[in-house]
């Protein structure tokens, strides 16, 4: 009798991971006009100081009752990994070179472009980061382990609709000249719905002459596929246990984790009493 109910105990817990995935990872990754996110998809971006980033969109990753997507950017001597949600909002990035790892976590997420683009538009992007130093080696640092904080505030402005060549090709793109809380332009950006990407970025120094230049030297487009997300990884999901970023997801995860671990216990025991 106890083997028939652990049997069904599985089954139910199986049923409800299940209906769990189906409404955790919707179908975000889909390559449209709509959502500048496509699982797959890989740029190369050169710099004019000299510099080759490459960029790929890897993964999408379930979170409790949300869904981020990972975009990793290899730099020559450091990995720069970011957390995505859906809207293109940055949550969290952990940045890895020789002195050590840097963790950033953002609330609220530091806004994408404001879909759909049309001349004239503009927002603001309002955000606190949080940075964590781990070092390599800690000897000579006094203070890695407190966390900085600092705040974030843009404002973009979409003012041309033009075509854009670079290494990868000519794009149809959009140019958003950003602008620093106190109204200083700081950098011009070509963004390309086709490219899914800045095509090609100025970043100006503070008399507006051009500090350096990015320009997309390849692309290629990813299948807009992705694995479902598992709920084995809800302690390595970015958002679910930090109620900074989102109260609901906070909360959800909590019940999910509630209901799912004395399950689990409850099924490990019956295994051990069985022998």
């Amino acid at each position: 009798m106890a083997s028939w109910r652990a049997r069904i105990s599985i089954i139910v817990l199986a049923t409800i991971l299940i209906l769990l995935q189906t409404l955790v990872v919707p179908a975000y990754a889909g390559s449209n006009d709509s959502s500048l996110i496509n699982v797959g998809d890989q740029w190369s971006n050169h710099y004019s100081t000299g510099e080759t980033v490459n960029d790929t969109m890897l993964r999408a990753e379930s979170c409790g009752l949300s869904v981020t997507f990972v975009e990793q950017l290899q730099h020559k001597d450091a990995t720069d990994t970011l957390w995505i949600d859906p809207y293109q909002g940055l949550i969290r990035e952990v940045y890895t070179d020789s002195s050590g790892v840097s963790t950033y976590s953002y609330s609220p997420p530091v806004p994408g472009p404001s879909l759909p683009l049309v001349v004239g538009k503009q927002w603001w992007s309002n955000s606190t980061a949080t940075r964590w130093f781990t070092p390599v080696n800690p000897i000579g640092f006094t203070s890695y382990d407190k966390p900085q904080t600092f705040h974030l505030a843009d404002l973009h402005k979409v003012v041309a609709e033009e075509n854009r060549t670079v290494g990868a090709g000519r794009f149809l793109s959009y140019r958003i000249d950003v602008y620093d809380g106190s109204g200083q332009l700081t950098n011009r950006d070509w963004l390309s719905l086709q490219a899914r990407t800045v095509i090609y970025r100025e970043e100006l120094n503070s008399d507006g002459s051009i500090r350096y230049t990015v320009e997309v030297t390849s692309f290629s487009s990813g299948s807009g596929l992705h694995p479902k997300g598992t709920l084995s990884t809800l302690a390595l999901c970015p958002t679910l246990l930090d109620v900074s970023n989102s109260p609901l997801t906070f909360l959800a995860g909590v019940v999910v984790i509630l209901v799912l671990a004395p399950v689990g216990v409850s099924l490990l025991l019956r295994k051990r009493r069985k022998y």
